[in-house]
């Protein structure tokens, strides 16, 4: 799927399955309020220097495969902004 996306002019996957996802569900599903927790633990994680939890081991793996996901789509969105 990702060499579909990026054959047709996306830079990453998270791009292309956002652009797509607009023809076939409402994007409100995708943006609620779950997910905007997630980015906003991992932007106080980022700034402050702290982890979200007190140790790897207290760390869901969910949690981890979620912040490794937003991580690589905000630095995609930065590297995009750097090109221009």
């Amino acid at each position: 799927m990702f060499d579909k996306m990026t054959n047709r002019g996306y830079k990453d996957l998270g791009e292309g399955l956002y652009t797509h996802s607009n023809f076939i569900v409402d994007n409100s599903f995708l943006l609620n309020q779950d997910y905007q927790n997630l980015i906003k633990q991992y932007y106080y994680s980022k700034i402050s220097k702290t982890p979200p939890y007190s140790s790897l081991q207290e760390t869901p793996e969910e949690f981890i495969d979620n912040f490794i996901v937003v991580d690589n789509e905000v630095n995609a969105i930065a590297n995009q902004s750097k090109e221009k």
